[in-house]
């Protein structure tokens, strides 16, 4: 079947295309209706060496806290963090499910971290990023600092950016769910006429 052909198939059966579209569309606008909405909001948090003295001291402190944010990503999440943040806020969750709703993000060129609460609550979720964010500079702290001298380099956390309440949620995203519908009815119904069309004539394949 030439391109020509498959246009003419196509356009004579644009009635079941177009039904296939509106059934996508009343699907994805269901679920985007219908669905509960979740919110997310960010804390971030710059991680630095202290009590440096010298350069070359600074130096190696500071590549050896940009070592450590992995380390320090996954601290967020264990029940060293997690518990701290539940007492704090009085959640009524354990440590396991509110790590599902916490993502923790770092970059390989600076030594800040994102730290993201997803709730059903937009102001519970601003109130997790904050918690964790601060129980997380504790631990770290208490962490990298235990044992060592006054005089020594250590490794310090400032929250820089407080988690701002979100205007909107960031799940269902209509026009995204709108689009995906659309796209889905329309290849669920090229796909359908053009099954019907090869069952009819198998020669036109």
């Amino acid at each position: 079947m030439d391109l020509r052909t498959y246009v003419g198939v196509l356009l004579r059966n644009w009635v079941l295309i177009l039904l296939a579209i509106v059934l996508g569309l009343a699907a994805a606008g269901a679920v985007a209706l219908f669905g509960t909405s979740r919110y997310t909001s960010t804390a971030r948090i710059l991680f630095s060496a202290s009590q440096v003295d010298t350069g070359q001291d600074l130096a190696y402190a500071g590549n050896y806290v940009q070592s450590r944010m992995q380390t320090y990503k996954g601290l967020a999440t264990t029940p060293a963090v997690l518990d701290k943040v539940i007492d704090e806020l009085d959640l009524d969750t354990t440590p396991a499910e509110l790590a599902k709703q916490i993502s923790v993000e770092t970059s390989q060129i600076d030594t800040l971290i994102g730290v993201t609460a997803e709730s059903t609550d937009k102001r519970e979720a601003a109130r997790i990023a904050d918690s964790v964010s601060t129980q997380l500079i504790g631990a770290v702290v208490g962490v990298e600092n235990s044992g060592a001298s006054d005089k020594e380099p250590g490794v310090r956390g400032v929250v820089v950016g407080r988690a701002v309440v979100a205007k909107s949620p960031s799940s269902p995203d209509v026009p995204v769910d709108l689009l995906a519908g659309l796209l889905l009815g329309a290849f669920v119904g090229v796909g359908a006429v053009t099954a019907r069309h090869l069952l009819r004539d198998p020669e036109s394949a």
